[in-house]
């Protein structure tokens, strides 16, 4: 401290001096125009607590995670948008440096998606989240030098693909499981309400392999369903494997037409809080749902829903949440915010049952009978 008291100490013997010698005051004028005098600085020891392993895990934490995001903006441009702020969200609350890229690939070609790879290679990523469709799953097999990478399907699940690669893991949710889940809730024969298309085709498919007692009824474009709904169906079990707006239409008209069902099921496909402002009160009063989305961090959450996207009701969100976890969790020690397990390359879900009630859903035991 010697060596910073003595500039201070020189300093305060000058002016006492010249404060008895007004003549010298040009001099005075002199010495205030010097360099000011700096404040003493303090050398703070090294923490010697701190081990290297601490320290090593620090500089781990704080590196860069890279990250592919694919999707083809042909088929699910929305589920790209949902899928991106999904990841930023997750990675930011974990306060790991994101490196995300995007790629589109626009339709299910094989040589865009082959094309998309390459230059992910060339980036040097290795993390991979594909908002594949079936047939892009497909592609994957031939792809040349997938194997360095760890890719993850939010969008299949691995029971409708046979793909067998140990670096790709799917997220798809199983319904084949929901409806299993749902038929123990069914009594008598099952009216099945569907369309001939996409994911209400797929729905119709498992349910008819799963029990033989199904009459399909199939929904025309138009919104006047009164050709398949007569007093046969009184009493019945029913299936919505319809899209919501569909599906709200044949509540309310199945209610029109006093049909009493013993209980209306529906998958995933239905459960969403749209449904509940495209219908009364009335017309869902016998309609059960399956959801596999399970619980996550509280803020992670929020933070989620803040960044503009659904991770409630929308499970390909969920599944991605899952998935960029697992592929953090391969490279670095992180927080815990969800619970899942993983199984022989497919994410396994819990199928919980839920009814609405008034202007939310929650958990529905129903009564034996």
């Amino acid at each position: 401290m010697t060596k910073y008291l003595l500039p201070f100490i020189v300093f305060l013997s000058f002016i006492g001096c010249t404060a008895q010698q007004p003549i010298e005051k040009p001099k005075i004028k002199e010495y205030k125009t010097a360099k000011p005098i700096e404040t003493p600085q303090i050398i703070e020891e090294p923490i010697i607590e701190e081990t290297i392993e601490a320290i090593v895990e620090e500089e781990v934490i704080n590196d860069t995670f890279k990250v592919a995001l694919i999707f083809p903006s042909k088929f699910m441009s929305k589920y790209g948008v949902g899928a991106s702020k999904v990841v930023s969200a997750y990675l930011v609350q974990q306060n790991i440096n994101i490196d995300m890229q995007i790629f589109d690939c626009y339709d299910q070609d094989y040589n865009n998606l082959a094309a998309v790879f390459n230059e992910i290679k060339e980036q040097n990523i290795s993390n991979v989240i594909g908002l594949f469709t079936s047939n892009m799953v497909n592609h994957l097999a031939t792809i040349q030098e997938l194997e360095t990478l760890n890719i993850y399907i939010p969008t299949i699940n691995k029971k409708s693909t046979n793909i067998a690669m140990d670096n790709v893991v799917f997220g798809g949710i199983d319904y084949e499981q929901q409806i299993d889940k749902l038929l123990t809730l069914g009594k008598g024969s099952v009216v099945n309400f569907h369309s001939k298309r996409g994911i209400s085709k797929k729905l119709t498919t498992i349910l008819n392999n799963k029990n033989e007692r199904v009459s399909n009824k199939p929904i025309a474009t138009d919104t006047n369903y009164g050709s398949v709904l007569n007093n046969s169906l009184k009493y019945k079990t029913m299936f919505l494997n319809t899209t919501m707006v569909k599906s709200s239409i044949l509540l309310s008209q199945i209610r029109g037409k006093d049909l009493r069902p013993y209980r209306i099921l529906s998958t995933q496909l239905n459960y969403n809080p749209l449904i509940i402002s495209l219908t009364q009160s009335k017309d869902r009063s016998k309609l059960i749902f399956a959801n596999s989305i399970g619980d996550i961090d509280p803020l992670l959450e929020h933070n989620i829903t803040l960044l503009g996207a659904d991770i409630q009701y929308d499970w390909v969100n969920y599944s991605t949440l899952i998935g960029v976890d697992y592929l953090l969790k391969k490279t670095v020690r992180v927080v815990d915010l969800l619970s899942y397990t993983i199984d022989q390359g497919q994410v396994q879900y819990d199928v919980h049952i839920v009814k609405n009630e008034g202007y939310r859903f929650k958990s529905y035991l129903p009564v034996v009978n």
